[in-house]
């Protein structure tokens, strides 16, 4: 759970590292009860997520364009600063500089520590609306990379003995 903007949504959830801890006793519990995951370490991302896309655009009931799908409603990103615009004024006034669309020029001047992170190329950055709120942005697998790498492979070899094990006979 999250804090949405004032909120307290988050305030019985567990801190990064407890939640990091347990999801990979979640995901350990899975495999064991033969779930199938396609993928345990993060791939790539292009973008962290829709808020630095400039095409990606979110509308609440009222014609309101936001950057980001967790503005709408939420008093606190109720702002100018973070509309793109609204769908009757959108061609004769964009804010294309909403505050969440500068994310990768902020992380370059130093809002966040991204850029010295070994994971950066992995998440892009990752919550760019928790970075502006003065939280951290990281995803879960930074605090749990090793403990996924360990997982990853006692998937991968529990696959490959399935796939070697010979069908059971018709009966």
């Amino acid at each position: 759970m999250v804090d949405w903007g004032g909120n307290q949504a988050d305030r019985d959830s567990l801190a990064a590292a407890d939640f990091a801890a347990r999801e990979i006793d979640w995901t350990a519990h899975a495999i064991r009860r033969g779930f199938e995951f396609d993928r345990i370490l993060p791939a790539r991302a292009i973008a962290p997520c829709m808020v630095v896309m400039p095409d990606a655009e979110v509308y609440d009931a009222y014609g309101n364009i936001y950057p980001c799908y967790e503005f709408p409603y939420t008093p606190k990103y109720d702002a100018p600063k973070y509309k793109i615009g609204h769908i009757r004024t959108i061609d004769q006034a964009r804010n294309d500089k909403a505050v969440t669309r500068e994310w990768y020029a902020d992380i370059q001047t130093g809002l966040s520590p991204c850029p010295r992170c070994p994971l950066f190329p992995v998440c892009g950055g990752g919550c760019a609306k928790l970075w502006y709120n003065g939280e951290t942005g990281c995803p879960s697998f930074k605090l749990n990379l090793p403990e996924r790498l360990v997982l990853d492979y006692w998937m991968r070899k529990r696959k490959r003995r399935q796939a070697a094990e010979p069908a059971p006979a018709a009966v």
